[in-house]
């Protein structure tokens, strides 16, 4: 969960700074999927809700953002986080 929670606070950081990617914290399709997240217990349907925030977040139609956001995002997960800020800060340069 801490993994997580770095990598949304990481994610939130780059979508708020940079002007390149398409959607932000102000994208309409996110309100209820962030309501429905809330209401879940842990297990599959949460997985399946966080990752169609992930995929709003990472939209862009610069395929080297993406490409860096999906190694930020690998990166994160391994718990190498100084390879994540690397990634997200390219991302944002």
């Amino acid at each position: 969960m801490k993994n997580i929670l770095i990598h949304f606070l990481l994610l939130a950081s780059i979508v708020t700074v940079t002007d390149r990617a398409q959607a932000d914290q102000k994208d309409p399709r996110l309100p209820a999927l962030f309501t429905n997240l809330l209401s879940v217990n842990p297990g599959a349907r949460s997985i399946i809700l966080e990752r169609k925030i992930w995929d709003i977040w990472l939209e862009s139609e610069n395929q080297t953002i993406v490409h860096l956001m999906e190694i930020g995002e690998r990166a994160t997960q391994a718990g190498n986080f100084s390879d994540a800020l690397d990634a997200y800060t390219q991302v944002i340069m």
